[in-house]
């Protein structure tokens, strides 16, 4: 496989994992009485601070270009719907449910992808998101969990902004060239003044951060599901392409159902244990798929 592949791979799997510790962290600020938007505006900005801080040590440039501005804005908006309506859905149902929801995502990318710009999905590549969307079901779906037609509304939501945010790094004209690092932290920083936003809408104010596990988690959640995910994404989207990247997404309900079970104790069925073999089988067919092909889709 070539190498580029390979790099692209690792790097939508690598994203997805990462992505998938979500609710770790979140759940145990809830449990603290923060609210989403403080949680939200915390993280992006502990993100914005660590990513712009590598970047400087590395030596690679944070300055854009004007013309880039309006895409980076858009990509900052789609990362605050994103992450609100996630937040806000998955606190009124079962983690697992939840992530479950959220991954009809790579549907939409594929959909939008093909009805817009015309991108044709391999059948080997359709059939491991099909599988991989069964399994996710069966891994999340096995045990009960309180489902609320707003929390699914929510849930949905903010797999539609994920979907278009996905797109936007590939297509995005603005952005062709630009470098996953810089390109995350824009995008970030645009995203930061909404989440600010949305706290003084909802008459919420800007909480304190309550304790020194409130800080451990925040800093778990800048690093893990936003420094090192979205990063991670954006260089996955350039080498593969939207569509396989948002199915090696499957990753991030099992991880979410894997930590459940070690850190919160959420039981284990069989319906789980089958879903964990069909996600692993689907990647594989995902990556298989993508041997000998040296062109994104």
């Amino acid at each position: 496989m070539d190498s580029r592949l390979v790099k692209g791979y690792a790097s939508g799997i690598l994203s997805a994992v990462a992505y998938g510790t979500n609710p770790l962290f979140g759940k145990r600020l809830f449990q603290e009485g923060m609210t989403p938007g403080a949680v939200l505006f915390y993280r992006y900005f502990l993100a914005a601070l660590l990513l712009g801080g590598y970047l400087c040590l590395t030596r690679q440039p944070l300055a854009v270009s004007r013309k880039r501005l309006p895409a980076l804005a858009l990509a900052g908006v789609l990362l605050f719907f994103s992450g609100l309506f996630w937040f806000m859905g998955f606190r009124e149902m079962h983690s697992g449910i939840g992530a479950t929801i959220l991954f009809v995502y790579p549907a939409l990318v594929a959909a939008t992808m093909f009805l817009f710009y015309g991108e044709k999905c391999p059948v080997r590549t359709m059939a491991g998101g099909l599988a991989a969307l069964g399994g996710v079901a069966l891994l999340c779906l096995g045990g009960e969990g309180q489902v609320t037609l707003r929390g699914v509304s929510l849930v949905l939501l903010s797999a539609l902004s994920y979907a278009l945010y996905m797109v936007e790094l590939k297509v995005s004209r603005r952005l062709q060239g630009l470098a996953a690092g810089p390109l995350t932290f824009h995008a970030m920083v645009f995203s930061l003044p909404l989440f600010f936003l949305s706290m003084l809408l909802a008459k919420e104010g800007l909480q304190g951060i309550p304790s020194g596990n409130a800080w451990g988690n925040l800093l778990g959640l800048a690093l893990l599901p936003s420094f090192l995910s979205y990063t991670l994404l954006a260089v996955s989207i350039a080498l593969v392409g939207p569509t396989k990247t948002a199915i090696l997404g499957a990753l991030e309900p099992l991880t979410a159902v894997v930590l459940g079970i070690l850190a919160f104790q959420e039981p284990v069925t069989w319906q789980g244990a089958l879903g964990f073999l069909v996600v692993i089988g689907a990647m594989l067919c995902v990556i298989h798929q993508g041997k000998g092909d040296s062109s994104p889709s």
